[in-house]
């Protein structure tokens, strides 16, 4: 079979996935993808939990979720945090954000970024790992 007709997202079952998302390659740095858009929440989407990992550790920069409510918010100067800043002081660890359980909702037609602080970094391979659902309690 060749494909099949799409559905609509509103008549999905309730969705319950890890979203993985690498934001350079060895070629680049994470600074390259701060404000980088990481999902955009087609339903009212909740965060339960977030990981972030690098291949190369640096102490220099601070990587934060947040919840972006309109497609022109700069995750930079607006937008609403919904987790801690990490720094990658190890590789191949995985850094578990502390998730603010009061701002992790993600409305329809909203979007997750990562806002990237500090200087210059070493950083590379970083990698961030959103566990979501859309069944709210």
């Amino acid at each position: 079979m060749a494909g099949e007709s799409t559905i609509d997202a509103s008549l999905y079952p309730d969705q319950f996935e890890n979203i993985v998302v690498q934001l350079s390659t060895a070629a680049d740095t994470p600074a390259d993808a701060d404000d980088t858009l990481l999902y955009y929440a087609e339903r009212d989407t909740v965060v339960d939990a977030a990981f972030i990992m690098t291949t190369t550790s640096d102490a220099d920069q601070t990587y934060q979720l947040k919840r972006l409510d309109a497609a022109t918010t700069d995750p930079d100067s607006a937008g609403t945090a919904f987790s801690d800043a990490k720094v990658l002081s190890a590789v191949y660890t995985a850094f578990e954000y502390t998730i603010t359980t009061t701002e992790n909702f993600i409305p329809a037609g909203s979007m997750i970024a990562i806002n990237i602080e500090g200087t210059g970094t070493a950083a590379m391979e970083v990698t961030v790992q959103l566990r979501i659902r859309t069944r709210r309690k």
